[in-house]
């Protein structure tokens, strides 16, 4: 279902999770900062006590991080969470996935009693979302928009002037819209490119963000949604588990607007940046390899029609202590396309030489 799944892939090869190298689970490549890494530590003493059930310095901490009224805000245990959280509270009648995309949302929406539209997003073009076929959709009754920008699997970006099209138009058809921003804080321009702000004059849209991705602590587990309609917000705030989050994510407060965090937030997307797009070119040269450009730090993978499936890559690869995310279940995506994340130079050469050395052998045979 998800990348990063190190524990089966022990289970299943014997394969230590010390030797393996994840290209699977897009998770910052730095490393969890420092500086968090100490205060996280510290906050263990305090694992004695409850943590505080209205988590006040933690709302402080992310208002003031995203820039937004403190009222809009819902934090909970991962992106996921507040995801299924919302979806559940909302019921919504009829939603507009796009195809490929998390499949979280579809996990979520079936816990509900909810028609599932879907919105086939072409290869040819890139896997951009096309705003007439948008509007197309949304004359037909839609309740709610979900848009994960950028968008997981293939990486593309959606622009602000395009995404204020998207809301104009949600609001001439009374649609809520949903947008996952789990991966915006590896874009060049994440100030410009995000929704957040718009919260404060949107009531229809709801923005989703997460912490495990870029400060590289997906066993931490730590999400936040930021809403338009503050009464909304209020009202998933109530509906939310006692404590859903921890006291060792709770301590993030202490770091989200330090400049040790800003620095880190810098160096993480200058180093994604030019890793992507050296990944990127590297791919490219590779004869039966299709990658898709990207935004994110990751990238999406076709191998040719002629090649094995994706599985005897994958299979290739494990052998050599690597994996890669096969996309093969993702809806609208077939037997040849795969997901690699960003990592560092020396580990990037490395997944560049055995793709290299898989599809030499190939055409051999």
């Amino acid at each position: 279902m998800h990348g990063g799944n190190v524990h089966a892939i022990q289970r299943q090869t014997g394969i230590q999770i010390s030797t393996l190298l994840d290209f699977s689970a897009n998770i910052n490549p730095l490393g969890i900062p420092n500086a968090l890494l100490e205060i996280m530590k510290a906050s263990l003493e305090e694992s004695v006590h409850y943590p505080d059930p209205d988590y006040h310095r933690l709302y402080e901490s992310m208002a003031r991080f995203f820039q937004c009224d403190q009222d809009r805000l819902v934090i909970g245990n991962g992106a996921a969470h507040v995801i299924h959280e919302l979806l559940t509270l909302l019921q919504p009648q009829k939603v507009l996935l796009m195809a490929p995309t998390f499949s979280e949302y579809r996990q979520a929406l079936e816990k509900c009693d909810t028609t599932i539209i879907t919105l086939s997003l072409s290869s040819e073009e890139t896997f951009d979302l096309s705003l007439d076929q948008l509007e197309k959709q949304l004359q037909q009754g839609i309740n709610l928009l979900i848009l994960c920008n950028p968008n997981n699997p293939t990486g593309r970006l959606i622009s602000i002037s395009q995404m204020k099209q998207v809301l104009a138009m949600c609001r001439d058809h009374r649609c809520r819209l949903l947008v996952d921003e789990a991966f915006i804080d590896f874009t060049t321009n994440e100030s410009i490119d995000s929704l957040v702000k718009e919260t404060a004059h949107w009531q229809e849209l709801m923005v989703i963000r997460a912490f495990t991705k870029i400060f590289a602590i997906p066993g931490i587990r730590l999400g936040a949604a930021v809403l338009g309609d503050v009464n909304l917000a209020s009202r998933v705030r109530t509906h939310l588990v006692p404590w859903s989050v921890n006291a060792v994510a709770e301590s993030m407060a202490d770091f989200l607007n330090t400049q040790e965090a800003a620095n880190y937030l810098s160096r993480s997307v200058a180093l994604v940046t030019a890793e992507r797009e050296w990944i990127f070119s590297k791919l490219q040269k590779i004869a039966g390899l299709k990658p898709v450009p990207g935004s994110a730090n990751y990238l999406l993978v076709a191998l040719d029609e002629s090649a094995p499936p994706v599985e005897a890559l994958q299979q290739y690869l494990l052998q050599h202590g690597i994996m890669i995310r096969n996309c093969s279940n993702y809806e609208g995506l077939h037997h040849h396309w795969f997901r690699v994340a960003v990592r560092r130079r020396e580990e990037n050469q490395k997944l560049i030489d055995h793709l290299n050395c898989f599809l030499t052998q190939n055409a051999q045979n």
